[in-house]
């Protein structure tokens, strides 16, 4: 799972392999310390209501447990960034246009963390791969990248049509819930490599006397 992969213009695979090594990852590191978060659901359906007639079923890619859950998305994304993948979502009724889908799941699972009313989810956690590809041809972001971009700003801006209802849902103004969104943005979204999860491992004494490998991956 930690190897890297040929890359044949379409990102499913990537992204297939990333769900599946952070599945186990999340899963082993719970096993061996009671503290972490356990592996409730993946691709699990979660509503969220934006007002009394209107929601949006979300599909979450990893939900964890502990005292709370934690919703836990994850994008495979090669570089440069595309940003036609980054547009802003216009908002409620309608459904969102190609490019918009990423913008709507992150205000949507922003607005729900910061809900007055009983939200689904206590902690929020957003990883990007950072990959390389088996022909170096191809690469995943990294967190400087993501500021680059300003990705905070993209992905915390808040639709016209829904001004209204982030008042009513976390009693707080839509700019203030951006300016919010925005100081805690990079505690919530990262990158995540394969290097940072086996120096977990290590932490963990998961992989004991294999020090050297760690330095071996890319």
């Amino acid at each position: 799972m930690f190897s890297p992969i040929k890359f044949f213009g379409r990102q499913q695979k990537y992204g297939a392999q990333f769900h599946l090594v952070m599945v186990a990852y999340k899963h082993l590191i719970s096993q061996v310390d009671s503290s972490q978060p356990k592996v409730k659901a993946i691709e699990a359906s979660r509503k969220i209501a934006f007002n009394s007639v209107t929601s949006y079923s979300r599909e979450v890619d990893i939900v964890l447990t502990n005292e709370g859950e934690e919703w836990l998305e994850l994008k495979s994304l090669q570089m440069p960034l595309n940003k036609s993948l980054l547009k802003e979502w216009t908002g409620y009724p309608s459904k969102p246009k190609r490019g918009q889908h990423i913008h709507k799941e992150f205000f949507s699972d922003f607005l729900e963390l910061e809900s007055e009313d009983e939200p689904s989810l206590q902690k929020l956690s957003w990883r990007f791969q950072q990959f390389v590809s088996q022909d170096k041809k191809y690469k995943g972001p990294k967190t400087t990248d993501l500021k680059k971009i300003k990705l905070d700003e993209r992905l915390c801006k808040v639709p016209a049509a829904a001004k209204s209802d982030v008042k009513k849902k976390t009693d707080n103004e839509h700019v203030a819930h951006t300016k919010t969104c925005e100081s805690l943005f990079y505690s919530m979204v990262g990158v995540q490599n394969t290097k940072a999860i086996m120096k977990d491992f290590l932490d963990n004494n998961l992989l004991e006397g294999m020090e050297d490998l760690i330095n071996a991956v890319e």
